[in-house]
């Protein structure tokens, strides 16, 4: 069925079903409630529970045909709206809450009445959440505010979790999965990037690392690839750091002081500041494949010009996200040295003075795109003092080209290989995530799960 023909009491009854043909093994099971979504039409009772008096023209069900078009133009067809409007969309959104709550409740009883209530693990969660103007945007999947991010997670297993704790602290749902094998007594596997948040719900204040992480359990990733730019967000509560790909703009939130985030703190000197930016582009350096071009002028400052294109079988190819990295690791704009001319397929700069270690980092929006690299040393082509991948090989000339397909352009030099400066280095380092899934999916999940937004 398509999601709009899903609605709660069904899904509880195809859940239950299921379970009367399959629970008398071990079994896991995924219900998928998809009601608060639009179109926002809950049924009776439920459509006038929470505002049973409007008489504007906000209709039920409510639908938006034109949203695609609305979110294009920034929302601002949706500026006309009384506030008795918005309190009609949303009693609707909130009576399909109400009613999934409901159904999930029945379902909780008819897991009782068949005696598998008390040894069950019973988790509750969300994908995301809704916006409703609260910072002049709709529904979800166009920015990443906490309305839209912020979701809730519950455990269930009688004896095993305590029924009456609440944790207080920041979680990911990326914990959930190591959480559920944790509880169920099965090895997590290495490769799991979450961890488990069982030693908080037995009491502890703090959550014992077995790994290296990606990103420490304190801090959580969240991005937004569904509409409009792309958008990458850290939370360490209480600060929160949302970088938008496409402008490069930042914003920081203290959302202890500013729940609402509508006090962007961002290049105030806030000490936390620097430590998320170089998470953050740590991380996203770390999951998908980055070209390093690091510089080194040695016992004084030298001159460097470099020019930097991306190509495809089509044509130019665009970067997505392109940072300096000092010696001491701070994350710094491109703007921040030199002349720069950065367009979506070049990166010029001009007269750079470097003598410290300082690394040009980016990111191609596609893989497997060739890049062509085009460095000069005090006005003279660098073709002998430019050196590529761990195996430190020269360019025959310059302007010159790396494929992601070469082998010389990967691997990091060792420090006692490294030449005397001034001198340039290029390598691309290749992600350990990959890009290649578990398993296979037929063309009908495919579709299935873009239509969910799980997938593009």
């Amino acid at each position: 069925a398509s999601p709009e023909d899903r609605v709660a009491d069904g899904t509880t009854d195809d859940a239950l079903g299921w379970i009367d043909g399959n629970g008398s093994e071990p079994f896991l099971l995924f219900v998928h409630y998809f009601d608060p979504h639009l179109p926002y039409s809950p049924p009776a009772p439920y459509d006038t529970l929470f505002y049973p008096h409007y008489s504007g023209e906000i209709p039920d069900p409510y639908d938006l045909t034109s949203l695609p078009l609305i979110r294009n133009r920034g929302f601002k067809q949706l500026e006309s709206l009384s506030p008795e409007d918005w309190n009609r969309i949303e009693s609707l959104y909130d009576g399909e809450i109400a009613f999934a709550d409901a159904s999930i409740g029945t379902f909780l009883k008819g897991l009782d009445q068949r005696g598998l209530l008390d040894n069950t693990l019973i988790v509750f969660m969300s994908d995301h959440g809704e916006e409703f103007f609260e910072h002049h945007g709709f529904e979800h999947g166009h920015t990443l505010y906490e309305e839209l991010i912020k979701v809730p997670l519950i455990f269930s297993l009688p004896g095993t979790v305590p029924d009456d704790r609440r944790i207080a602290r920041q979680v990911r749902l990326v914990d959930v999965m190591p959480t559920i094998l944790d509880v169920l007594d099965i090895p997590v596997p290495t490769e799991a990037e979450g961890v488990s948040l069982l030693p908080l719900m037995a009491g502890s204040e703090r959550i014992p690392l077995v790994r290296a992480e990606a990103l420490p359990p304190e801090i959580a990733f969240s991005e937004d690839l569904l509409y409009g730019q792309e958008q990458k967000c850290l939370s360490a509560y209480p600060w929160k750091l949302v970088y938008n790909i496409v402008t490069e703009e930042a914003s920081l939130y203290n959302l202890a002081e500013d729940a609402s985030e509508h006090e962007n703190l961002y290049g105030r000197a806030v000490p936390s500041q620097a430590i998320l930016d170089e998470t953050l582009f740590g991380l996203l350096f770390s999951i998908s494949d980055t070209w390093f071009v690091e510089m080194v002028g040695g016992e004084e400052p030298h001159r460097y010009d470099i020019r930097i294109e991306g190509k495809d079988q089509r044509g130019p190819a665009p970067f997505s996200i392109h940072k300096f990295i000092d010696a001491r690791g701070n994350i710094l704009s491109t703007d921040a040295f030199g002349n720069t001319d950065i367009k979506p397929y070049s990166i010029d700069i001009r007269d750079l003075h470097v003598k410290d270690p300082l690394v040009l980092a980016f990111k191609m929006e596609k893989s497997r795109v060739s890049v062509v690299f085009d460095i000069r040393i005090d006005g003279k082509p660098a073709t002998n003092r430019t050196f590529v991948g761990g195996s430190l090989s020269r360019p025959v000339s310059m302007p010159f080209t790396e494929r992601p397909s070469d082998g010389d352009v990967r691997g990091k030099a060792r420090a006692t290989d490294k030449p005397a400066g001034p001198y340039c280095i290029i390598r691309l380092d290749r992600s350990s995530y990959g890009e290649e899934a578990a398993i296979e999916l037929d063309e009908a999940t495919r579709r299935e799960l873009r239509s969910l937004g799980y997938i593009q």
